[in-house]
């Protein structure tokens, strides 16, 4: 059967994927996923915001296996345990994604944008790409880039295996070598991330 068109695609053809898979390096090693925000873990949390948005959740994760489990969504491990940073977690998701897209989140944002997938699947038809990223412009016209927010064909999984055997790890070049599309939308805190004790505790004070 051949692949549907971009053009035609909806939420239902997304999965969505919360990156929890590191180390929690600048969190003192603490898994950040399993931080608790909102009465709940933030990774089940995120992924209870996402299943309003897409066709199911995936979970990604290399540690507290069987916690991430007990949330009810299928977790997906890195191909090895070298802790190869986000695109690792990509690669696996999208070798078993069972929709044509996969939409990924940082497991430390505080909230997640309730049109993502929305936003980012117009990106992608309009620009006729084969991934889109968010990009947060403030009021004083400053951009900053969150390729954690990003939207993906799976058929972008063997480009990505090829980059991360060649020792490749950073996000942005390898979106950028797919010639991503860039999806600009005002600067909201849900493109922020908490990654350090501190910004926990600040958000957690509001």
């Amino acid at each position: 059967m051949p692949a549907p068109q971009l053009s035609s695609l909806t939420r239902n053809d997304i999965t969505g994927l919360i990156l929890a898979g590191g180390r929690g390096s600048r969190m003192g090693g603490l898994d950040k996923g399993l931080m608790q925000l909102h009465a709940l873990p933030q990774a089940q949390w995120l992924a209870q915001q996402l299943q309003r948005q897409t066709a199911g959740v995936m979970i990604s994760a290399n540690r507290h296996i069987l916690t991430y489990q007990s949330f009810g969504f299928p977790v997906v491990q890195d191909a090895d345990d070298a802790f190869a940073g986000p695109l690792a977690g990509i690669l696996a998701a999208l070798k078993c994604c069972p929709t044509p897209l996969l939409l990924i989140t940082p497991c430390d944002t505080p909230e997640v944008h309730p049109e993502l997938a929305t936003m980012l699947l117009d990106s992608l038809q309009q620009s006729n790409r084969q991934l889109s990223y968010i990009r947060a412009i403030s009021k004083t016209d400053e951009s900053r880039d969150h390729p954690g927010f990003a939207l993906l064909d799976r058929e972008l999984a063997d480009s990505l295996e090829t980059y991360l055997a060649n020792g490749q790890r950073r996000v942005l070049q390898w979106f950028r070598e797919q010639n991503a599309a860039v999806c600009c939308v005002p600067d909201h805190i849900s493109f922020h991330n908490l990654n350090t004790p501190e910004a926990v505790e600040a958000f957690r004070k509001g």
